[in-house]
């Protein structure tokens, strides 16, 4: 009886686990302006020089 009371549980810490490389990854270009402005800064050397 106990251990179908576990299952849920782990099922939801397995789905907490799984989910957590996601939030960890830096957001996507154009998401933001800055992240635009640093995109263009390290990748065009003109932009870089202004």
């Amino acid at each position: 009886m106990r251990r179908f009371r576990l299952a849920p549980i782990f099922a939801l810490l397995m789905a907490i686990g799984l989910g957590m490389p996601a939030l960890a990854q830096e957001p996507a270009i154009g998401a933001s302006v800055d992240s635009l402005l640093d995109f263009a800064k390290t990748r065009n050397p003109e932009y870089a020089a202004m």
